[in-house]
C-alpha cells in the first residue's frame, strides 16, 4: 500500500473506532498504549503456538485475500500471530488518525539488519520494549517496523489490516461490552 491509500485506510479505522463506541469517552496514551501491548501479547501467544499466520475459527482456511475478505465479511473472526500484528497496527493507525497524524514511509534502514535476525519472540520483545518508551511521533517508524518483520516472513501486514478491518465492522458496538 502507498502511504495515501495507508492514510485513507487510517481514517476508516478511526470513524470505525469511534462507530463503535471506542472513542465515546477521550483515551489516555498509557490506555492505549496498553491496549497495544495487549494485541503484542496475543501475537507472542500465536507465535509460541505455531499457527498459520492467518486461520478462521478453529480451522487453517486460508486463501486468497478475496477469499479471506469474503470470511471475514461474514462475521468469521480471522486468527493468528498476522492478524494479531495487524491489531497492533490498526491501533496505532487509529491513534494517529485522532490525532490528525498521518503515515508516511520513512528510512528506517539503518535499523533493518535488527529486524532480520530477529526469531519471534525476541521481536515481540523488542516491540514491548520500543512501545514502552515511544512518544506519538515516532508511531510512523514503529509500524514500519512490524511492516518489515513482516516482509521477512513473506507476510503482509497490510492485507491483514484489511482483513481484520473488515471483520471489525461485522462486530458490535464495543464488541458487545467491553469497557476499554
Amino acid at each position: 500500500m502507498n502511504t495515501q491509500e495507508i492514510n485513507e485506510l487510517a481514517k476508516e479505522i478511526h470513524a470505525l473506532a469511534v462507530e463503535k463506541g471506542w472513542w465515546d469517552q477521550d483515551r489516555s496514551r498509557g490506555e492505549v498504549y496498553a491496549l497495544i501491548h495487549s494485541e503484542i501479547s496475543e501475537a507472542v501467544e500465536e507465535a509460541r503456538l505455531g499457527r498459520h499466520p492467518i486461520y478462521f475459527g478453529n480451522k487453517n482456511r486460508f486463501g486468497s485475500i478475496e477469499t479471506m475478505m469474503r470470511a471475514a465479511s461474514r462475521k468469521i473472526k480471522p486468527q493468528g500471530e498476522l492478524i494479531e500484528l495487524a491489531d497492533v497496527v490498526i491501533r496505532c493507525l487509529d491513534w494517529m488518525a485522532k490525532d490528525g497524524v498521518y503515515f508516511k514511509y520513512i528510512d528506517i534502514s539503518s535499523g533493518i539488519y535488527r529486524i532480520y535476525s530477529f526469531d519471534g519472540i525476541e521481536f515481540y520483545n523488542f516491540l514491548h520494549e520500543q512501545l514502552t518508551y515511544l512518544s506519538d511521533s515516532q508511531m510512523n517508524e514503529f509500524i514500519l517496523t512490524i511492516e518489515l518483520y513482516c516482509e521477512s516472513r513473506n507476510w503482509n501486514i497490510w492485507e491483514a489490516v484489511r482483513i481484520k478491518h473488515e471483520y471489525n465492522k461485522t462486530r458490535k458496538h464495543r464488541h458487545g461490552g467491553k469497557k476499554h
